[in-house]
């Protein structure tokens, strides 16, 4: 698998490689310049249109990306007051996660 300026999202499919997900695709937003101003656990987020994978950097160092998640999910933990909350609640234990 070829490594550069690429995400990837490492899936089971048999035999299938998966597709990455250019880093020019991730919109990617720092947690203190939203509307929740900082959290204490997620340093920043992104989100890939095209492929619908949401991708969380938390301040201990991990970095996830969640498949098959829809936009209004990504765009309802922008404009949340707590990320964590938000997290907790609507995301956590309902997207497949991979550690990055």
């Amino acid at each position: 698998m070829k490594r550069g300026n690429y995400l990837f999202q490492f899936i089971q499919l048999g035999d299938v490689e998966p597709e990455p997900v250019l880093q020019e695709e991730m919109s990617m937003f720092l947690t203190e310049n939203l509307p929740c101003s900082g959290s204490s656990v997620i340093q920043k987020i992104g989100y890939c249109d095209r492929r619908a994978i949401l991708e969380i950097h938390f301040h201990h160092g991990g970095r996830y990306q969640y498949e098959n998640v829809p936009r209004f999910v990504f765009d309802g933990m922008v404009s949340t007051n707590s990320l964590g909350q938000y997290y907790n609640r609507c995301i956590k234990g309902f997207f497949g996660g991979k550690k990055l």
